[in-house]
């Protein structure tokens, strides 16, 4: 499994980032803390699973 996990909190991300791994060690996990990580991520690979923080610094991300 490919998970995605964007958000502009470092310790959201730790902190996801941990759990997944701990309970789907088989998975790889990717991360994107901005908006332009974020469509280069999803540009340049396939993702299963998407876990998207609703707000990325100024940007939201339902607009895009």
């Amino acid at each position: 499994m490919n998970i995605l996990v964007s958000d502009d909190h470092q310790l959201i991300l730790d902190g996801i980032g941990s759990f997944l791994k701990s309970n789907y060690p088989e998975s790889t996990v990717s991360f994107a803390k901005t908006k332009s990580a974020l469509i280069h991520a999803l540009k340049s690979q396939t993702f299963d699973i998407l876990l998207q923080d609703v707000r990325l610094g100024n940007d939201d991300a339902r607009e895009f």
